[in-house]
């Protein structure tokens, strides 16, 4: 196999593998586990609200549910920043090898 075959496969890995990170490390699964933290927090709160009634708790509650928000749209959007370089970075190696291809070709011709 040539280098510049080389080079235009490693490109098209790695546009494959911007599509898997956020699969892999973000999406349901990062979200699967924040749900499950949440679950544990929600009734330890819950918990809490049930021996005490006053306003105090009641900002306490709001104040986890807008975490709880916040943790969750990371959680779904972790591996996006991962996914956008390697996106890119193979669209860059990826024409790298078409060129060289091309260059290669009109050698051979010419």
């Amino acid at each position: 196999m040539k280098l510049p075959h080389v080079v235009l496969l490693t490109g098209v890995v790695l546009m494959a593998a911007a599509f898997a990170v956020p699969k892999l490390f973000g999406g349901r699964a990062a979200l699967r586990g924040e749900l499950e933290h949440e679950l544990e927090t929600s009734g330890e709160l819950h918990m809490a609200a049930t021996h005490s009634h006053d306003d105090s708790e009641s900002a306490d509650a709001h104040s986890a549910e807008d975490d709880l928000q916040q943790r969750v749209e990371a959680a779904l959007n972790r591996g996006q920043g991962t996914a956008s370089v390697l996106k890119w970075l193979g669209i860059g190696v990826a024409l790298a090898g078409v060129v060289m291809i091309a260059v290669d070709s009109s050698k051979q011709k010419g």
